[in-house]
């Protein structure tokens, strides 16, 4: 699975679109563990903010 989220990297930024692969230990699928779950909000929140910068 490790090779199909890299291979999506790639693919995205052959593309030219922004991308930053997060990758959350021992978590799975439903973000079950608080703690990975602020860390994936906090990380999309940061990429929509440098992707969508306010005028």
């Amino acid at each position: 699975m490790r090779l199909a989220r890299a291979a999506s990297a790639d693919a995205l930024t052959a593309a030219g679109k922004p991308v930053e692969l997060v990758t959350l230990a021992a978590e799975d699928h439903l973000l079950s563990r608080g703690a990975t779950r602020t860390q994936m909000l906090q990380a999309t929140v940061t990429f929509l903010e440098k992707a969508n910068p306010r005028n």
